[in-house]
């Protein structure tokens, strides 16, 4: 087996893709979209949201 890269590792550690492949099918089952759970962010999304990406918005509203 060759070996992954780090960009394809992230890719296959980020989840699958059923929602995205549902949507850019030509007829989608919304209620199936709309009755799943809300993915959630990780400790480590979430901080980077609240610091560094809040620290920039609050730059660009000066």
């Amino acid at each position: 087996m060759p070996t992954l890269s780090e960009t394809e590792r992230d890719t296959i550690k980020a989840g699958d893709v059923w929602r995205d492949a549902e949507l850019f099918t030509s007829d989608p089952d919304w209620n199936k979209l709309l009755g799943a759970p809300p993915e959630r962010l990780s400790e480590e999304e979430q901080a980077f949201l609240d610091g560094p990406v809040d620290e920039l918005c609050a730059m660009l509203d000066e």
